[in-house]
C-alpha cells in the first residue's frame, strides 16, 4: 500500500464514519463536507501516535515514547512552526521524527551540553513564541495568549527536566529535553520557511 492508497482509504472511513452520523440523525446531510474533513484530520492525526506504538512495544519503549509525544504536543499546541503541504507528509514525517527521537532518548546521555540546548531551545521558545501557519493564522489577541501560555509550558517543563536531572533520574529528563528540542526546532524551521518565502516573494515583486 503506497500513501496514496492509504489517503483513500482513510476518505473512505471518513465517509463511512460521517455517513452513520447522518443516518442516526446526530448531523444534518449539509454538515457532510465540514465532518468529512474533520474526521479526516482526526485519523491523520491518530496516525502517527498508531505507527510508533508497534515500535515502542517492540523496542520497550513505552514510557519514553508517552514523555517525548506529551511534552512534545503540549509545547507544539502554542509554539507553532513548521507543517507539512499535506496530511499524508505530515504522517509520514511525523512517524519517522518521533521513532528517531524515542530511539535517540535510549542512547543519548544527559549532560551539561544537553542541559544548554534545552536552555537554548526554551529561551528560542520564549522569543518567537507562536509562529503562524498557512493553514492557521493568529490574531492578536490569538498571538498574545499563545506567547504566554507557550513560556508558562516551556518554564515549567524545563523546571521538570532540572529537577530530575539534580534526582539522577537522567533516563527521564532526556525524555523531556528530547520534546522540548524537538518543539523548538519545528519553530525554527517555520520561521526560517516563512523568511525564505517572504524572501522570495520579494524577488519576484522586484
Amino acid at each position: 500500500m503506497d500513501l496514496l492508497d492509504l489517503e483513500r482509504m482513510i476518505n473512505r472511513i471518513s465517509d463511512s464514519i460521517v455517513a452513520w452520523l447522518i443516518d442516526k440523525q446526530v448531523i444534518d446531510e449539509e454538515e457532510r463536507e465540514l465532518y468529512k474533513y474533520a474526521t479526516f484530520n482526526c485519523i491523520f492525526t491518530l496516525l502517527p501516535f498508531l505507527t510508533i506504538i508497534p515500535f515502542c512495544l517492540m523496542t520497550g519503549t513505552i514510557i519514553n515514547g508517552i514523555v517525548v509525544v506529551m511534552t512534545f504536543l503540549t509545547l507544539r499546541k502554542y509554539t507553532g512552526g513548521y507543517h507539512a503541504k499535506t496530511p499524508m507528509k505530515c504522517w509520514l514525517y511525523s512517524s519517522l521524527l518521533m521513532i528517531g527521537l524515542i530511539y535517540g532518548t535510549t542512547i543519548i546521555e544527559n549532560n551539561s551540553i544537553i542541559t544548554i540546548f534545552v536552555l537554548i531551545a526554551v529561551c528560542s521558545i520564549w522569543i518567537f513564541s507562536p509562529i503562524d501557519s498557512d493553514n492557521r493564522k493568529l490574531d492578536v489577541s490569538e498571538r498574545k495568549t499563545y506567547r504566554t501560555h507557550s513560556r508558562c509550558v516551556s518554564l515549567v517543563l524545563f523546571l521538570f527536566y532540572v529537577v530530575l536531572s539534580i534526582l539522577s533520574k537522567n533516563a527521564l529528563a532526556i525524555m523531556f529535553a528530547t520534546g522540548i528540542m524537538f518543539a523548538s526546532v519545528l519553530q525554527l524551521i517555520g520561521l526560517l520557511e516563512q523568511y525564505l518565502n517572504e524572501h522570495c516573494s520579494h524577488i519576484r515583486e522586484k
